[in-house]
């Protein structure tokens, strides 16, 4: 009898996901368009607000300026880094394999499982192989067929469930460190200008970083339509800063845009030996966040994404990079806060757009994980590896937008309290690059 209820419920929720997936097929191109811009908002906060901290924590003692070589070869590390990683692997490879529009660890898992006929209890539910739709392969068909390797080994099928549940871990532990790190990261830029500031107003800068915090946690009830449209113009504006400012400083250095050349990052290893090993944590930050490029697919659509991150993201990205790299080495003496030694003016109103323009970007950037966190932990109880909780669809027209409450409050405590223990963007970059 709790079976049959199950499976029952099991199809209705499969029937309302087909209806939504039926009407974001027939979106369009103007509807991709207007998806692609609100993508800006939610993706992309978290890999756009980088640029705030990646240098000092390629190079985190100040005392200890780079030379211009090691510039040069950490500048092409972070070149090749958003090259291969988010643009090549992400845009063009992963979101290509997907689940109905689905993304993330899970997705990956729920097509392994259907083409293998596993199920995920030892039990052939009706929605066991599948997260959202199931009308590509039935298990009856499936068990039919002689077992693969991966059916007949009982071992394999743990190892990737942990696997599974291990990577997904990953991106949410993401999801609590990286919105921590943006904020703190651009608040503590007021210092720059007024440096008698920073010891007294730690406690304020807390308060003031939990606060920005919770205010973004309790609108996620708006939904990621919503939520989209209102971020994504401020997005766009921080990327477009971005870019004027790189722009900027190469023009003072242009010799910079040779770290294109891979030879730089090799040479940066040959020079340094296992010592520039160190740098990659650093150079990691410089990808943060592009797991929900995968993850956040379900809110919008693969064309969407892939016109949003090659055409207006990853130039400005590269530009920023390019830009410090080119002040770093005229000035080695700017690495304690390179982002904001190189602004073009310090105490004029540069300077003051600049941090407006960060201090919105950086609360946007939690945005990225909490849409991905959502995604993932639905798919996780379709799977039936989370305890079921309340989800609203947050929309009519893109099925993968949600909003799941109680995942909402839970994230948003975690990464107060990370704040809180964290004080400072150094302490929460060497615990990210380690």
């Amino acid at each position: 009898m709790v079976d049959h209820k199950n499976n029952e419920k099991a199809s209705i929720d499969l029937d309302m996901e087909h209806q939504h997936r039926e009407s974001r097929k027939n979106i369009g191109f103007g509807g991709t368009m207007w998806l692609a811009f609100q993508s800006i908002g939610v993706i992309y906060g978290d890999i756009g607000t980088s640029p705030l901290y990646v240098y000092t924590g390629i190079f985190p003692d100040p005392t200890k300026p780079p030379s211009a070589e090691d510039t040069l070869g950490a500048l092409s590390l972070i070149i090749w880094s958003l090259t291969i990683v988010p643009l090549l692997k992400y845009v063009f490879i992963i979101l290509r394999a997907d689940d109905h529009g689905e993304g993330g660890t899970f997705a990956l898992y729920s097509l392994l499982s259907r083409y293998s006929g596993l199920s995920i209890r030892g039990e052939n539910r009706i929605d066991d192989l599948t997260i959202t739709n199931y009308d590509a392969i039935s298990v009856q068909s499936a068990t039919k067929e002689q077992p693969n390797f991966i059916k007949r080994s009982r071992l394999l099928q743990r190892i990737l469930i942990v696997v599974v549940l291990f990577g997904t871990s990953l991106v949410i532990s993401d999801g609590l460190l990286t919105p921590a790190i943006s904020v703190i990261s651009a608040v503590e830029g007021i210092a720059i200008p007024a440096p008698v500031k920073r010891c007294n107003t730690l406690p304020q800068n807390i308060s003031r970083n939990s606060a920005i915090l919770i205010v973004l946690f309790l609108g996620q009830r708006l939904g990621t339509q919503r939520v989209g449209v209102l971020f994504a113009p401020i997005v766009s504006l921080w990327f477009i800063s971005l870019a004027s400012i790189g722009i900027w400083n190469i023009s003072k250095y242009p010799s910079v845009l040779k770290a294109y050349n891979p030879y730089y990052a090799i040479d940066y290893f040959i020079r340094n030996g296992s010592d520039s090993f160190q740098v990659l944590g650093g150079v990691l930050l410089a990808i943060t966040g592009v797991e929900a490029m995968f993850a956040d697919l379900g809110h919008f659509n693969r064309t969407a994404i892939q016109i949003s991150f090659p055409c207006f993201t990853y130039p400005p990205l590269i530009l920023a990079y390019c830009g410090q790299a080119a002040r770093l080495t005229l000035d080695p003496t700017i690495i304690s806060n390179t982002f904001w030694n190189s602004l073009p003016d310090i105490n004029g109103p540069t300077y003051w757009i600049s941090f407006v323009l960060a201090t919105l970007a950086t609360i946007i950037a939690s945005q990225a994980m909490i849409s991905a966190t959502f995604s993932l932990l639905h798919q996780a109880m379709q799977l039936d590896c989370f305890p079921r909780v309340k989800v609203i669809h947050t929309s009519e027209k893109v099925a993968g937008q949600i909003y799941v409450p109680e995942i909402n409050y839970l994230l948003m405590i975690g990464i107060v309290l990370v704040v809180i223990v964290a004080q400072t963007a150094a302490n929460l970059t060497i615990a990210y690059g380690e």
